[in-house]
């Protein structure tokens, strides 16, 4: 791609859209580029969806650290917009943070003009939980597929036994 084309954010991330899908991976590293370039005018929860979409995953950590790092909690609406595995490793992220930062005046030092300029204590905090999330989701795929044979026969009994408390 020519390095002299500009285009919007929303065109870039259409451009990453199609280079994707037909494989036109110099014009797909392009938009990673100009997209990157421009992280900070992306929703964070927008961003892990496109990071997840798009498998770039070097978007990930940046959106996880300003969601860990903001002062408003993580709202329902965007909660649903990610895994529920994900979203309880940013709350937990957040909790963490922000129990051992907030009121902590080594938290001031991380700080330059509201920004974080110091990613150590937040990324050790989310490489924690993010090891966390792959252990407990390794874990549930190997028991479901342990247990898929017996699985039919635990939720037919479930259904049975609901159906006959709602009876009653």
């Amino acid at each position: 791609m020519h390095d002299d084309y500009t285009a919007t954010l929303t065109d870039w991330i259409a451009i990453l859209s199609i280079s994707t899908r037909l494989i036109f991976e110099k014009v797909r590293s392009r938009a990673i580029k100009e997209i990157t370039a421009r992280l900070d005018e992306v929703e964070a929860f927008e961003l892990i969806g496109l990071a997840v979409k798009y498998d770039v995953e070097q978007w990930l950590k940046p959106a996880y650290r300003r969601i860990v790092t903001r002062s408003s909690l993580i709202t329902h609406a965007e909660a649903l917009k990610v895994p529920i595995p994900m979203a309880v490793m940013l709350m937990r992220s957040r909790e963490q943070y922000w129990k051992a930062y907030k009121n902590n005046s080594q938290s001031l030092q991380y700080r330059d003009a509201g920004q974080l300029t110091n990613w150590a204590p937040v990324d050790s905090i989310l490489d924690s939980e993010i090891r966390l999330m792959e252990l407990d989701s390794n874990k549930s795929q190997r028991r479901r597929k342990g247990s898929s044979r017996a699985s039919n026969s635990v939720s037919e009994v479930y259904t049975v036994t609901s159906l006959s408390q709602l009876a009653r």
